[in-house]
């Protein structure tokens, strides 16, 4: 699944979308834990380089649930390069943070854009309370939808052919925070495959987190890596094809406190079945249900929605 965002050709009329949902039970081992999240934003392209919209976010942590809005300026060089200056403004629960970035956008298709940005975020609890400040880069893909949608949309079928790649996911995001402590994190989530022949897509997942608190002297470390592979069935509804997947791979988890270290290396493994709707040739909305296994303890049953990218 990738969480997507749609940027118009920042021209005038064009739409930002984007977002992703979770239901999902977690079994710990020791205990079972229900949780979900949605996560949504609209924009529009007010003038031909003036992004303005808002999104919300609703999750069964109070931490997660609150509102934003969100304000982007795009420079066009004149090799046609994108730069941009944006700011977003959250209340969440009882916190009201304040983020500013600066970014540039390379585009890779009509509805596709590679996006790296630096960001500062500011948060403060209200009325009172400790605040917490967050610095970072992060590097993602960024979904459009624009004025060529309406004329395109129904090419679609031509994108599930040999060849074809499928790319989600977070690409990076490395980030230092500074509050009630210190820390360092760096998250990757990428998720790469390629059509093998024209309905068989094989690929690999990669879920990394590393964190390093520093005042502490604690350090946690994650990493999954799951080949798996994805087979779709024959057109079933307008635009709409259903598919089965399944991976398998390993789980490497390592923790250290003072002088107290810990590693261990597990299998991970996940099966799933849903469908993608084609928006655009390049765009699916995706619905999924499925399980996934991550090493001895947890286990998790899922219901996931968002977009999915191909590239010809």
């Amino acid at each position: 699944m990738v969480s997507s965002i749609g940027i118009g050709q920042v021209e005038k009329g064009n739409f930002l979308i984007g977002g992703q949902s979770q239901i999902s039970s977690v079994d710990y081992g020791l205990s079972i834990q229900s949780t979900f999240h949605l996560s949504h934003e609209l924009g529009y392209m007010f003038t031909d380089r003036l992004l303005i919209g808002g999104g919300v976010k609703v999750g069964g942590d109070d931490s997660f649930t609150g509102i934003h809005s969100l304000l982007r300026y795009y420079f066009l060089n004149r090799n046609q390069q994108m730069w941009f200056i944006g700011n977003r403004t959250s209340w969440v629960d009882y916190t009201l943070g304040a983020e500013v970035d600066l970014g540039y956008s390379t585009s890779l298709s009509s509805f596709l854009v590679f996006e790296v940005r630096a960001f500062y975020h500011h948060q403060r609890p209200f009325p009172r309370g400790f605040i917490n400040n967050q610095a970072g880069l992060e590097a993602k893909l960024q979904l459009f939808i624009n004025k060529k949608w309406q004329a395109q949309h129904s090419e679609w079928t031509n994108i599930l052919q040999q060849g074809t790649w499928m790319i989600g996911g977070t690409a990076g995001k490395l980030f230092y925070e500074k509050g009630y402590g210190e820390s360092t994190s760096l998250q990757l989530r990428p998720n790469v495959g390629m059509m093998w022949t024209d309905r068989l897509l094989l690929g690999g997942q990669l879920s990394a987190d590393f964190r390093d608190l520093g005042s502490r002297k604690t350090h946690f470390n994650t990493l999954a890596l799951i080949p798996f592979a994805r087979h779709y069935f024959p057109q079933f509804f307008h635009r709409t094809i259903g598919f089965l997947e399944g991976g398998y791979g390993f789980l490497y988890e390592s923790w250290k406190m003072q002088e107290i270290r810990f590693e261990e290396i597990e299998p991970a493994y996940f099966g799933a079945l849903g469908f993608n709707s084609f928006i655009s040739p390049e765009v699916a909305f995706e619905l999924k249900g499925g399980y996934k296994k991550l090493g001895r303890q947890e286990q998790r049953w899922s219901l996931e929605m968002g977009f999915q990218l191909f590239l010809e």
